[in-house]
Formats: C-alpha cells, structure tokens, sequence
C-alpha cells in the first residue's frame, strides 16, 4: 500500500539525519507515528540503507554491513528489542548480498530465536528466489537446493508469484 511504502520510504531517507549512526535514524522513525506497523516499515527502510550495499544514499564504507556477519548490526540492539526484531527480517538480504548460496542462508534464518523474525527472513529468501531473473525452471533448482520444508515453501512462493507476473504481463 502507498503508507507502506510511504514509512519504508523514510526510513531510508531519515539516514541523512545522522548517517553513521544507527540509533538516530531508528529514532527519528519513533516520531512518524502513532502505529507500530508504520514505525516498523521505517525501520526497515533505516536497515535496508544502512545495512545492504548499494541501497542507501551513503558511501559504503559508511555501512553497517559486515559480510561475514549477516545478523550484524542486529546485536548492537539489545537494548532495543523492536528494533533488533526488525533487523533480524533483513538477516537472509544481508546474507544474499554477502554472495553466499541460497541453501547456505537457511541456517542463518534457522538461528534466530524470534519466530516472527524467522519467518520474515525465510519469506525473504523465498523472494529473493522468485524474483531472481532465472527461468522458472531454474527458479525450482534454487528451491530444491534448500532442502526439506523449505523446498516446498520457496517453490510455492515461487509459483506465486509466476501466476502473479503472468496475470500482470500475459
């Protein structure tokens, strides 16, 4: 939806606030507003730019993006749970962009301990293997390499969003 894509917009816009800070930008997207749901797509903009490169407006070097590391920055956040909950949504991107094999990213979702945040992050892998410029065909090898549940999963997802690109261009 456009509020959606609206907060999510911000959050890597509020960056400009404080670039080498991680906590600034995360507290700025606190005063968007009153609902958590906007609050949260801010801070997953606020992550995306600074924890992915390539994403944000600000040198890379300026990053907080580690590639040995996909769950960095997320435990500078202790102190701070919704922020780490966000965070940990990005660990399977963080990973990807790390170069590493799809099926080496599931045990770095499979780590963390918050169910939500695991799902996101496996629901983000799934993406990322549906949305990659493959052929279907080589879309449903990605997902077999994952192995076990996850196959199925990814390959629905995949299938999803076939039917949805066909349906939008065919």
């Amino acid at each position: 939806s456009f509020a959606v894509e609206c907060f999510h917009a911000l959050g890597h816009g509020v960056i400009d606030y404080a670039p080498r800070d991680l906590l600034k930008p995360l507290k700025a997207c606190d005063q968007t507003s009153i609902k958590n749901s906007d609050r949260q797509q801010c801070y997953g903009g606020v992550f995306m730019a600074l924890t992915r490169p390539n994403q944000g407006f600000i040198s890379e070097d300026a990053l907080f993006y580690d590639p040995k590391d996909p769950f960095y920055p997320c435990g500078l956040l202790e102190e701070f749970p919704i922020y780490k909950h966000v965070c940990l949504f990005d660990v399977s991107q963080r990973a990807i962009h790390a170069k590493l094999p799809y099926r080496d990213v599931v045990p770095f979702c499979e780590r963390i301990e918050d169910q939500d945040a695991q799902q996101v992050c496996l629901n983000q892998l799934y993406g990322s293997i549906a949305h990659n410029p493959a052929s279907i065909y080589d879309r449903y090898q990605l997902c077999r390499s994952l192995e076990g549940y996850y196959v199925s999963a990814c390959v629905q997802r995949a299938l999803e969003e076939f039917r949805n690109n066909q349906r939008d261009f065919g």
